[in-house]
């Protein structure tokens, strides 16, 4: 059985669709799907490569008739009985035409803003229960932190939160356009004799960028670490005592690592995260992101082990890590039923 899945990814879009995407792929490999990825950013065409994924190249404006077309085409010559879209660009129109090929069509979505002619419709966002769907009678949603989709990696157990705060890892997405990275690391030297500072940042940083981020941080004492694969980053967030995070996708894997949080909005589309996490108390949202806002809650949380407990085990109740396991036995029920 094959599989096409479209996505993007970048510098200007984030990783977020390709991490979650590619987790759901691997996922159903385990249960004998072959899935391709079909993608016009050639970020994104590296980033699958490197990994050892199957990628077709368009050559199309994203979301527009033609890369429709493309992909349409694609899943008639694959004979794929399953095809996958994930990112902004794809609305109604664009669905709707791969909703009219033979195979059926499965969106991964976060924001519930347009009408969905898909077989099945998944957004594991916190908030996500809260949302109002516009979808055919037949479509089936798959809503909510039960669904989220994360790498198998972040099933491990939970962090364990130590008296003493003695690592902070920091990360804000594979792309961090606004330089939360570089901003913190100047904020950090603000706190006198902080714990150890550990920055991860991704692919679509940038090569010059990363290079004078870590510069800057071997002279301040910190560490960058760049594109970590997931086991190298749940070994990372193990060994730390509290994250400062973007409020995506990277904090939805911090949550299931039960590591407590300070959370930063980075896009518009994250803050219902932002205010899941932090309703429920599994970790503060420091707004706006300032050296005053966030000095102040970096000393906080570091001093008060009691809070940093709280957040993990808050974090523990709203985030099992095998919503992709469920998503992939959905899916597969999807396309082999009669």
């Amino acid at each position: 059985m094959r599989a096409v899945f479209r996505v993007d990814g970048g510098r200007e879009v984030g990783l977020g669709h390709l991490v979650r995407s590619t987790a759901l792929a691997a996922a159903l490999a385990e249960r004998g799907v072959e899935p391709a990825f079909a993608t016009v950013s050639p970020e994104a065409a590296r980033w699958l490569a490197e990994r050892g994924r199957e990628v077709v190249r368009l050559a199309a404006m994203p979301g527009g008739p033609e890369d429709a077309a493309a992909v349409a085409d694609l899943v008639r010559r694959r004979d794929a009985r399953l095809v996958v879209t994930d990112g902004y660009a794809f609305r109604e129109e664009y669905l709707g035409r791969l909703a009219a090929t033979p195979a059926r069509l499965v969106s991964i979505d976060d924001l519930a803003a347009w009408p969905f002619p898909s077989a099945l419709v998944v957004n594991g966002g916190l908030a996500a229960l809260s949302l109002r769907y516009d979808v055919g009678p037949s479509t089936r949603l798959l809503l909510g932190p039960d669904y989220l989709l994360l790498r198998p990696e972040f099933r491990r157990s939970p962090v364990e939160i130590r008296a003493e705060a003695e690592r902070v890892l920091a990360c804000f997405g594979g792309a961090d356009p606004d330089d939360h990275s570089g901003l913190l690391l100047d904020m950090w030297v603000r706190l006198g004799r902080p714990p150890a500072l550990e920055i991860v940042v991704g692919h679509a940083y940038g090569a010059e960028r990363t290079a004078r981020l870590q510069v800057r941080a071997a002279e301040r004492g910190a560490r960058v670490s760049v594109d970590l694969d997931a086991a190298a980053l749940v070994r990372l967030a193990a060994s730390s005592d509290l994250a400062v995070v973007s409020a995506g996708m990277v904090a939805c894997e911090t949550a299931a690592l039960g590591l407590p949080m300070l959370l930063a909005i980075v896009s518009h589309d994250q803050r219902a995260n932002a205010a899941a996490l932090a309703a429920c108390g599994a970790g503060r949202l420091v707004e706006p992101f300032s050296s005053e806002s966030v000095v102040a809650a970096l000393r906080g949380a570091i001093a008060d082990a009691g809070a940093r407990r709280e957040m993990a085990l808050a974090a523990r109740g709203l985030v099992d890590g095998r919503g992709t396991e469920r998503v992939a036995e959905a899916v597969l029920a999807l396309v082999t039923a009669p």
